[in-house]
């Protein structure tokens, strides 16, 4: 912000971190800019960096979608906090449904159960 209040005359500032900021100027000193740094050539294509055998390796037989140890392990912390958290009412004080338990049949259901989970802990804020 304090390089294009300098660059555009303006006076006003807003907020007083943006009246204490120092503009970048003073560092644009040459008269002339630098030759460009020549750049490596990068193909027009790029090849797939998974083949159908190791997106197949994470589908079980059924179908469903496995999950690796980073996911599987944030489930089961939401689960977690689920179970030992009180359950969420809507606005006539009810309880809100629970959250489904995995495995998920499908990437849709899975990013659903983390949307759900998300809305839960910011309603109890």
């Amino acid at each position: 912000m304090a390089t294009l209040r300098e660059a555009f005359s303006f006076d006003e500032t807003l907020t007083k971190r943006d009246a204490a900021a120092t503009g970048l100027a003073h560092l644009l000193t040459r008269d002339k800019p630098r030759k460009p740094v020549p750049l490596p050539p990068v193909s027009a294509s790029r090849g797939a960096e998974l083949g159908p055998a190791e997106w197949a390796a994470g589908v079980a037989p059924d179908g469903t979608i496995m999950l690796n140890d980073l996911q599987q392990q944030l489930i089961n912390l939401a689960q977690q906090i689920e179970r030992e958290t009180p359950a969420p009412k809507d606005e006539r004080g009810r309880e809100l449904a629970p959250a489904p338990q995995p495995p998920f049949e499908s990437e849709a259901e899975l990013g659903e159960f983390v949307e759900a989970f998300r809305r839960r802990q910011m309603e109890r804020v």
